[in-house]
Protein backbone atom coordinates (compact mmCIF):
# COMPACT_ATOMS: atom_id res chain seq x y z
CA UNK A 1 0.00 0.00 0.00
CA UNK A 2 1.12 3.04 -0.86
CA UNK A 3 1.74 6.04 2.12
CA UNK A 4 -0.03 9.05 1.68
CA UNK A 5 3.45 11.17 0.60
CA UNK A 6 3.79 8.51 -2.04
CA UNK A 7 0.09 9.41 -3.50
CA UNK A 8 1.11 12.75 -3.44
CA UNK A 9 4.52 12.88 -4.93
CA UNK A 10 2.92 10.98 -7.70
CA UNK A 11 0.08 13.14 -7.82
CA UNK A 12 2.60 16.57 -8.00
CA UNK A 13 4.72 14.48 -10.39
CA UNK A 14 2.21 13.78 -13.13
CA UNK A 15 0.18 16.87 -13.07
CA UNK A 16 3.45 18.84 -13.65
CA UNK A 17 3.93 16.13 -16.23
CA UNK A 18 0.48 16.44 -18.21
CA UNK A 19 0.63 20.26 -17.82
CA UNK A 20 3.80 20.38 -20.08
CA UNK A 21 2.56 17.71 -22.29
CA UNK A 22 -0.72 19.63 -22.53
CA UNK A 23 0.73 22.77 -23.07
CA UNK A 24 3.09 21.80 -26.05
CA UNK A 25 0.19 20.21 -27.42
CA UNK A 26 -2.07 22.73 -27.80
CA UNK A 27 0.46 25.12 -29.12
CA UNK A 28 0.94 23.41 -32.07
CA UNK A 29 -2.83 22.22 -32.25
CA UNK A 30 -4.72 25.24 -30.81
CA UNK A 31 -8.32 24.39 -32.56
CA UNK A 32 -8.68 21.48 -30.37
CA UNK A 33 -8.24 22.85 -26.70
CA UNK A 34 -12.16 24.15 -27.09
CA UNK A 35 -13.06 21.17 -27.83
CA UNK A 36 -11.35 18.86 -25.59
CA UNK A 37 -11.88 21.49 -22.56
CA UNK A 38 -15.45 20.54 -23.19
CA UNK A 39 -15.54 16.90 -23.22
CA UNK A 40 -13.38 17.58 -20.25
CA UNK A 41 -15.95 19.25 -18.69
CA UNK A 42 -19.07 17.35 -19.56
CA UNK A 43 -16.79 14.03 -18.22
CA UNK A 44 -16.22 16.02 -14.97
CA UNK A 45 -19.37 17.36 -14.53
CA UNK A 46 -20.13 17.49 -10.52
CA UNK A 47 -16.07 18.55 -10.11
CA UNK A 48 -16.92 21.70 -12.50
CA UNK A 49 -20.14 22.50 -10.49
CA UNK A 50 -18.30 22.57 -7.49
CA UNK A 51 -15.82 25.23 -8.23
CA UNK A 52 -18.20 27.13 -10.32
CA UNK A 53 -20.83 27.43 -7.58
CA UNK A 54 -17.62 28.26 -5.26
CA UNK A 55 -16.46 31.00 -7.29
CA UNK A 56 -20.03 32.25 -7.48
CA UNK A 57 -20.88 32.29 -3.91
CA UNK A 58 -17.92 34.32 -3.82
CA UNK A 59 -18.42 36.52 -6.76
CA UNK A 60 -22.07 37.20 -6.73
CA UNK A 61 -22.54 39.49 -3.21
CA UNK A 62 -19.22 41.12 -4.25
CA UNK A 63 -20.54 42.37 -7.71
CA UNK A 64 -23.18 43.52 -6.49
CA UNK A 65 -21.51 45.42 -3.84
CA UNK A 66 -21.88 43.49 -0.09
CA UNK A 67 -18.35 43.41 0.64
CA UNK A 68 -16.25 43.06 3.97
CA UNK A 69 -16.16 46.20 5.13
CA UNK A 70 -19.90 47.33 3.94
CA UNK A 71 -21.49 48.00 0.81
CA UNK A 72 -19.66 49.26 -1.82
CA UNK A 73 -19.58 52.62 -2.67
CA UNK A 74 -21.96 53.16 -6.04
CA UNK A 75 -22.82 49.58 -6.35
CA UNK A 76 -26.31 47.84 -6.32
CA UNK A 77 -26.17 47.02 -2.59
CA UNK A 78 -25.67 50.92 -1.65
CA UNK A 79 -28.19 52.42 -3.52
CA UNK A 80 -30.83 49.70 -2.03
CA UNK A 81 -29.46 50.96 1.45
CA UNK A 82 -29.99 54.48 0.58
CA UNK A 83 -32.95 53.20 -0.81
CA UNK A 84 -34.53 51.61 2.52
CA UNK A 85 -33.46 54.57 4.68
CA UNK A 86 -32.59 53.48 8.12
CA UNK A 87 -31.57 49.22 7.86
CA UNK A 88 -33.73 47.13 10.34
CA UNK A 89 -32.09 44.32 11.95
CA UNK A 90 -33.41 40.73 9.95
CA UNK A 91 -34.29 42.33 7.03
CA UNK A 92 -33.11 40.64 3.70
CA UNK A 93 -30.00 43.58 3.23
CA UNK A 94 -29.21 43.22 6.86
CA UNK A 95 -28.86 39.51 6.29
CA UNK A 96 -26.93 39.69 3.46
CA UNK A 97 -24.28 42.12 4.63
CA UNK A 98 -24.14 40.32 7.47
CA UNK A 99 -22.92 37.14 6.03
CA UNK A 100 -20.60 39.62 3.59
CA UNK A 101 -18.65 41.06 6.63
CA UNK A 102 -18.21 37.72 8.36
CA UNK A 103 -16.65 35.92 5.82
CA UNK A 104 -19.34 33.20 5.16
CA UNK A 105 -19.66 33.79 1.00
CA UNK A 106 -16.06 33.19 0.89
CA UNK A 107 -16.45 30.62 3.53
CA UNK A 108 -19.15 28.58 1.54
CA UNK A 109 -16.86 29.40 -1.40
CA UNK A 110 -13.73 28.16 -0.59
CA UNK A 111 -15.45 24.74 0.38
CA UNK A 112 -17.37 23.92 -2.86
CA UNK A 113 -13.75 25.30 -4.63
CA UNK A 114 -11.95 23.01 -2.39
CA UNK A 115 -14.57 19.78 -2.75
CA UNK A 116 -13.82 20.32 -6.45
CA UNK A 117 -10.49 19.94 -5.98
CA UNK A 118 -10.77 17.25 -4.12
CA UNK A 119 -12.70 15.27 -5.79
CA UNK A 120 -10.55 15.69 -9.12
CA UNK A 121 -7.27 14.98 -6.59
CA UNK A 122 -9.19 12.11 -5.11
CA UNK A 123 -9.54 10.91 -8.59
CA UNK A 124 -6.18 10.68 -9.38
CA UNK A 125 -5.11 9.38 -6.12
CA UNK A 126 -7.36 6.41 -6.77
CA UNK A 127 -5.95 5.79 -10.31
CA UNK A 128 -2.18 5.90 -8.70
CA UNK A 129 -3.68 3.00 -6.08
CA UNK A 130 -5.47 1.26 -8.58
CA UNK A 131 -2.07 1.07 -10.78
CA UNK A 132 -2.88 3.15 -13.32
CA UNK A 133 0.45 5.50 -12.37
CA UNK A 134 1.77 5.83 -16.15
CA UNK A 135 1.91 4.13 -19.36
CA UNK A 136 -1.01 3.49 -21.64
CA UNK A 137 -2.74 5.68 -24.38
CA UNK A 138 -1.60 9.63 -23.43
CA UNK A 139 -4.99 11.35 -22.70
CA UNK A 140 -5.72 15.00 -22.93
CA UNK A 141 -6.84 17.19 -20.47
Amino acid sequence: MASFFEVVRWLLKNAGKSAKENLAYYMENPDEAPRDMWNWIKENKLTCALILAGILVIVVPLAIGFGPAGPILGSVAAGWQSGIGAVAAGSAFATMQSLAMTGVFTGIGAGLISGGALKFLSEGAFKFLAGGSSGGERRRC
